[in-house]
């Protein structure tokens, strides 16, 4: 989005206009910050990339073209103009988001928040992996019992890849196959699972997954440093995409994808009311099947294509799960809309509550009433954890949403996702209401969750 706004601001105004986001190589970021400094560029368009760390110079203004995911970004973006003494200009644009329509009446509430804790997840299967990994390469070999035991889970991956072999207690590293690893990680610091992005023999840049699964699938636009390209081939085995350059283009592409849980192991469980939720390890698998065609500036529809071959990649993270109310949905389509509408609006409540994006979340909801919500990072971010931890403060404000909402039965205001993989289909706000209302009673003993039943929809 931060390319499509930086291409609709240069057609319709004629500006110098810079991109600046990860996937990006390193030099171009900082030939755009040169050039932001130095006057050639009149504005920047980007994403949390230049929110920390970075000096930029002078700003007159900053225009949010939405809410940040927490107030703390709120104030680090903000806090970029009007320095030294000079008066800085501070927009925030809002739009048909239900947490913009939530704060669009209640002004007040948003800027007297306090500042929300931030929180680190501590088993973090892909950072696990990638430690381990590296220890073994400055030891030689580690014991089994020096490593925490919900980090085995990382351990039994690393053996299952053929990168180290566990004999007796001790664990070494597989000759050759541990060096190739890690350098496959791009570094101790990084989170691995990168897509390099070539045009014909040039590598442009990177995305990771999965990320790169919903952005460059055969067919998609994939705009770059200010540039359209249309993915020709994504190759998850390689980590590579071919992406072919176009000189004008009026739309962009959204992805139709599900969701499947493939497995769940919890590691701890909490109560609220008359539902019973787990968090633990959660193995998800995306399968992108088509996408839709938008117009670029209106974002009206315009058609859906299938691909001809599905994408899908598996992954381990971390998340909760619970069964909701039954509310005696005779209609598994009026079920499905309910408990999908339900997991649309504890995603987008819990931005204010626990201060994480959208997208550090993902959600999937079954006809059962079983709705997982998980960290959209690989091994997981935290967020997940964050929600679980208020998650009553996240059911009230979902509450407000749905209730106050003036549609006939969902809308963007409210239960509409710009994420959701299936276009926002099936999808029932007058359900949503009616489910919270029933959260909202006490209960002794909660079910057990059990597994989840039907068909998926994410």
């Amino acid at each position: 989005m931060a390319e499509l706004l930086a291409r609709i601001t240069v057609k319709s105004y004629g500006v110098k206009v810079g991109v600046h986001r990860a996937g990006l190589k390193a030099e171009h970021r900082r030939e755009v910050e040169e050039a932001f400094k130095e006057g050639v560029l009149r504005a920047v368009v980007a994403t949390p990339t230049l929110e920390l760390g970075i000096d930029i110079g002078d700003l007159d203004a900053v225009v949010l073209t939405n809410l940040p995911k927490s107030y703390s970004s709120y104030l680090q973006r903000a806090g970029r103009a009007g320095r030294r003494g000079r008066q800085g200009l501070i927009y925030a644009i809002l739009g048909d988001d239900a947490i913009e329509a939530y704060y669009t009446l209640r002004p007040r509430e948003y800027f007297e928040q306090e500042v929300p804790p931030s929180y680190i997840e501590p088993y973090n299967l892909e950072i696990a992996k990638t430690h381990i990994a590296a220890m073994l390469m400055e030891r030689g070999a580690l014991r089994v019992n020096t490593i925490p035991r919900e980090l085995h889970r990382a351990l039994e991956e690393l053996e299952e890849l053929g990168v180290v072999e566990i004999s007796s207690n001790i664990i070494r590293g597989v000759r050759g196959k541990l060096k190739v690893f890690l350098e496959s990680r791009g570094g101790i610091r990084s989170t691995g699972h990168q897509v390099r992005i070539f045009e014909g023999s040039e590598e442009i840049g990177f995305r990771e997954l999965p990320e790169a699964l919903l952005d460059l699938y055969p067919g998609a636009v994939y705009y770059h440093a200010g540039r359209p390209y249309i993915s020709m081939n994504l190759d998850l085995e390689r980590r590579r995409a071919e992406v072919r350059s176009v000189r004008e283009v009026s739309y962009y592409t959204r992805p139709l994808y599900t969701v499947e849980v493939e497995e769940f192991k919890p590691l701890d469980s909490t109560v609220f009311n008359n539902v019973k939720l787990l968090y633990g390890h959660v193995r998800v698998t995306l399968k992108v099947e088509g996408y839709t065609v938008r117009e670029e500036a209106s974002g009206a529809l315009i058609a859906e294509i299938p691909l001809e071959k599905p994408l899908k990649w598996s992954y381990w993270t971390m998340g909760f799960m619970g069964r909701y109310p039954d509310a005696g949905f005779h209609d598994i389509t009026r079920a499905i809309s309910s408990y999908h509408a339900l997991e649309h609006v504890l995603i987008a409540a819990s931005r204010p509550v626990a201060g994480v994006a959208d997208t550090d979340l993902g959600g999937v909801s079954y006809p059962s009433g079983h709705i997982v919500i998980y960290d959209a990072s690989p091994g997981g971010n935290g967020a997940s954890r964050l929600v679980l931890e208020r998650f009553g403060r996240v059911v009230d404000i979902a509450e407000v949403i749905v209730s106050s909402c003036s549609c006939e039965d969902g809308c963007p205001r409210c239960v509409y996702s710009p994420y959701c993989g299936s276009n926002n289909r099936f999808l029932s706000r007058r359900g949503a209401l009616r489910l919270i209302d029933l959260m909202k009673m006490e209960k002794a003993e909660p079910p057990e969750p059990g597994r989840p039943q039907g068909p998926s929809i994410a």
